[in-house]
């Protein structure tokens, strides 16, 4: 073998010829995929033979920094990682390897105009050690973009969260060896994970989560996703379709950027049934080919045709402990408001809402509280983070709702409103008499007065939201934002059981509605229900994308409007609309946006995601994508108030009965009156995340310019 093919081995190479310890675990399971006959994007890998060169020189530095490391602290980890990274990506690792990556590309790939980059680290994907989202990968990557993203997941090897999976097993911090895959970068239809067993029992069914877009959304709990079971040779597929919002596409100017799904894929089933059974039983192969149950990562072209990107074996959980500290963690429902990574700074501050809010809100419900002595810590550990992910701590939520009286009907309700699936034993709490009948009565009224209890948040969200929002941080001390952050505290602490009590409303009607719909309706309409709730009208939620698409359709009006929009660079693009006079009425729509909805945007919860407000560039990339799609107001609000009618229409004809006509109107009504709260209170909630996140990126400044941090980031 040639010395360059000894740094570079292409997926044309027969199987004899590539060793593990060069490729690497990942990029060698590939070559047993394509040598096993299943379809692989076509690939090369930067052998660990080039990463151990580099590192040679640098091997005594990265051991010195790892003796620094302090595995009790999560700082620790960070700080180390840090230097080890800023160390490689300062690496020349000279002409001739850019030069060879170029030839590959080349010779062995497509023409792109996007690649992946992922890392193929000796013993990843093994039985033992899937490093599973330990290391960095890159969807998108321009061919220009090859070399710098190459030496990006070098310096994952040891990132924060890798170093610390390696210590938790006990497997050594310096001898690591990294090979890097360049593939293809599909652009799919749809795309997912397969598990050939059931993840934890291994029972023989296949279990599938698919999106639409790239897999991306689906690994990072991005977006909402089908799931389908089949047990092996089954006729029949079990089946969860939610409604769906977002989708993962390539980004033009490289990554990925997350978009609004068109309203006829919202509801419809990601993956028709014969291709799921088509990849169950390309999964069931492959788990054949490799002598153990697989987690796979597949995505389907525009054809049609499957593809797989990578296999795994499933590692086998740990034992369950089990105990009275057994803890169950979920994330249905509360990945949709934090997807991806969460940091720190967002779940401390989420994690003492949530503990003041739902304590205030069972308290302001029970006569007695004695029960809840000692019981605060169930409010301050409804979440938690692990591994950076946002979970429902599930059986504090159980316990939670143990305090209020018909615990097993509420809870029915709550699962089916955040979508869990097995039910948990959970013996609830018992109730004095006293109790019950007290917390009866207040809940009856709440679900009486779902309308007051909107108009009451309302009037005092609004005046306290116009008053804070108007104070100007630019001259501000670190005094001034905590006192800012302490009456924010105070205000609206005061208030927010209030959009609990909503929400709660929201939980019960809807889950009679679907109950009631199920009984009296149409058994062939499954989604009869959702239906009905299409086309809601007083959402003050919708209006930012009224506004967005107005402001889409003035760019499309104007052909030098189009022109300059048509330019991928969005940082430029809003640099010449701030500077140049020509584009002052546009500057002012964009203004009059950022003024009203800037606090808007995707994963707004996050304190630490810069929005439209503090980034207006992202903006001009999402106005760009709603120009292209041509998206209408009218004709949106016609498909929706089309849907709406036909279910209305329907279920009178249903509904002869003039009692339970009666009835059902009620629950329709407060259903209806309940959601739209919701979702207006939750665009209240944005708004007041903005200010907030205003208080600490201007803390992040202060601690920046005393030397505090590093980055006020």
């Amino acid at each position: 073998m040639s010395d360059d093919r000894r740094k570079i081995i292409t997926c044309r190479t027969p199987m004899e010829r590539v060793s593990p310890d060069e490729a690497g675990g990942k990029a060698y399971n590939l070559f047993r995929l394509r040598g096993s006959g299943f379809p692989v994007p076509d690939w090369f890998v930067v052998s660990t033979r080039v990463f151990d060169a580099l590192m040679a020189d640098r091997a005594a530095a990265i051991e010195s920094i790892l003796r620094e490391l302090k595995p009790d602290s999560a700082d620790s980890y960070a700080a180390v990682s840090g230097r080890i990274g800023a160390l490689i990506l300062s690496a020349d690792p000279g002409p001739e390897l850019g030069a060879l990556l170029d030839r590959h590309v080349s010779e062995t790939l497509d023409s792109g105009p996007f690649y992946s980059v992922r890392s193929s680290v000796r013993g990843e994907d093994s039985a033992q050690n899937s490093f599973a989202g330990q290391m960095d990968s890159f969807l998108c990557v321009r061919r220009e973009d090859l070399l710098e993203t190459l030496k990006k997941v070098w310096a994952s090897t040891w990132s924060a969260r890798s170093l610390a999976y390696r210590n938790t097993r006990n497997l050594s911090l310096c001898g690591v060896s990294a090979a890097v895959i360049i593939q293809n970068m599909l652009e799919p239809r749809a795309s997912g994970v397969l598990f050939t067993r059931e993840p934890i029992s291994l029972d023989r069914r296949c279990h599938i989560s698919a999106a639409y877009g790239l897999g991306e959304g689906v690994v990072s709990d991005r977006v909402v996703t089908d799931t389908y079971r089949w047990d092996w040779g089954s006729a029949e597929i079990e089946k969860e379709v939610p409604e769906k919002d977002l989708v993962v596409v390539p980004d033009r100017s490289g990554g990925t950027a997350t978009e609004a799904l068109p309203d006829h894929k919202r509801r419809s089933q990601v993956l028709a049934d014969d291709l799921v059974r088509e990849l169950c039983n390309t999964g069931i192969r492959i788990e054949e080919a490799f002598g153990c149950p697989q987690d796979i990562e597949w995505a389907c072209d525009r054809h049609g045709k499957v593809h797989i990107l990578q296999a795994r074996p499933i590692t086998s959980p740990p034992p369950a402990r089990k105990g009275k500290h057994t803890r169950i963690w979920d994330n249905s429902n509360i990945v949709e408001s934090y997807p991806g990574l969460t940091l720190p700074l967002t779940f401390s501050f989420i994690r003492r809402g949530y503990e003041v809010s739902f304590a205030r809100t069972i308290q302001s419900l029970m006569a007695n509280r004695k029960p809840l002595e000692g019981g605060q810590a169930v409010f301050r550990n409804m979440l938690g983070l692990i591994d950076g992910h946002v979970y429902y701590n599930l059986l504090n939520w159980y316990r939670m709702l143990s305090y209020l009286p018909g615990f097993s009907r509420h809870r029915k309700s709550w699962d089916q409103m955040i979508g869990i699936q097995e039910e948990v034993d959970f013996p609830g709490t018992r109730l004095s008499a006293v109790n019950r009948i007290h917390s009866s009565l207040k809940i009856a009224h709440l679900l009486l007065s779902v309308g007051g209890c909107g108009r009451r948040f309302f009037s005092r969200f609004t005046p306290a939201y116009e008053r804070l929002a108007d104070r100007d941080l630019g001259n501000a001390s670190e005094e001034d934002l905590s006192l800012l952050f302490d009456e924010i505290s105070r205000e609206f602490g005061g208030m927010w059981h209030l959009t609990l009590y909503n929400d709660f409303a929201a939980m019960k009607y809807y889950d009679w509605l679907k109950k009631l719909t199920g009984k009296w309706g149409s058994p062939d309409r499954p989604n009869h229900h959702n239906d009905l709730l299409c086309g809601a009208r007083g959402l003050e939620s919708i209006e930012p994308l009224r506004a967005l698409i107005r402001l889409a359709r003035k760019v499309g009006s104007r052909k030098r409007f189009r022109k300059l929009f048509a330019w991928e660079d969005d940082l430029g693009v809003w640099r010449m609309i701030e500077d140049d006079a020509s584009y002052r009425e546009l500057k002012s729509s964009f203004e009059s946006y950022l003024a009203k909805y800037g606090d808007r945007a995707m994963e707004d919860l996050k304190l630490e995601i810069p929005g439209y407000r503090e980034q207006p560039e992202k903006l001009v990339g999402l106005v760009r994508r709603y120009v292209r799609t041509g998206l209408s107001i009218q004709e949106m609000e016609a498909r929706e108030s089309g849907i709406r009618q036909s279910a209305e229409r329907l279920m009178r004809d249903q509904l002869k009965n003039p009692f339970k006509r009666l009835a059902y109107s009620f629950v329709l009504r407060q259903a209806r009156l309940a959601i739209a709260n919701r979702e207006n209170m939750r665009f209240a909630r944005s708004r007041l995340y903005g200010i907030v996140r205003q208080i600490f990126l201007k803390m992040g400044r202060l601690f920046e310019e005393k030397g505090l941090l590093r980055s006020s980031d």
